[in-house]
């Protein structure tokens, strides 16, 4: 810890201040609180984390400024990436708006087709049933 100066390549540090960034985005997206977000969001909490890290340290004056500014940068472009695949842009809200439409339209249509299914099942049952009572009076 004596030789931690910024913290932006330390992971004890970047999961330190990953849990600042957590609490933040959960508030701004809390969509991303579902389970199945878990890997992209920790994608973006390091990324994110590590940008904001290098950049304090770039502006702090940091004797390695310019590498401070190239891993800023780096974990900025990347951060965009995993925000917009999080829908935290507003093209990448539109994106994820469209597929959750577009899930939801086919679970409703698979749903109608069971539903379908059913009711055909239940109508060639009942059709069986008026033939066999048809076929027996005739019979008797």
């Amino acid at each position: 810890m004596v030789a931690l100066k910024h913290g932006a390549y330390s992971p004890a540090k970047l999961a330190e201040h990953a849990e600042v960034v957590h609490a933040s985005l959960l508030a701004y997206a809390p969509w991303v609180a579902e389970p199945h977000y878990a890997p992209s969001v920790s994608r973006y909490l390091e990324a994110t984390a590590r940008e904001q890290l290098a950049h304090a340290a770039y502006l702090a004056g940091d004797p390695t400024k310019t590498r401070m500014l190239e891993a800023a940068t780096a974990a900025s472009r990347l951060a965009w990436v995993f925000a917009d695949q999080l829908g935290l842009t507003p093209a990448g809200h539109a994106k994820l708006k469209m597929l959750v439409a577009g899930g939801e339209h086919a679970e409703q249509s698979l749903a109608d087709l069971a539903a379908e299914g059913r009711q055909a099942a239940i109508d060639r049952a009942a059709r069986e049933a008026v033939t066999i009572d048809a076929s027996t009076e005739e019979t008797s």
